[in-house]
């Protein structure tokens, strides 16, 4: 599915996938290629299609709605 990495400040825009029932990559949206993660916690946050998402430099506002 597709999905916003944010990393060192800046903001990427990935896909993401299910290689086995406990393993999800991060693939980077232009090439496909396997997006690198920094060492240590990573923290995500699930969102659904419905939901509102608002760009205002530097802040990203994530507003969830249920279908």
């Amino acid at each position: 599915g597709k999905a916003y990495a944010f990393r060192e400040g800046h903001a990427y825009k990935i896909n993401w996938g299910r290689v086995a029932d406990s393993e999800i990559i991060f693939l980077a949206d232009d090439s496909g290629a396997r997006f690198a993660l920094k060492p240590g916690i990573t923290w995500y946050v699930v969102i659904g299609s419905t939901s509102q998402i608002r760009s205002e430099s530097p802040d990203w506002r994530f507003q969830f709605f249920i279908p």
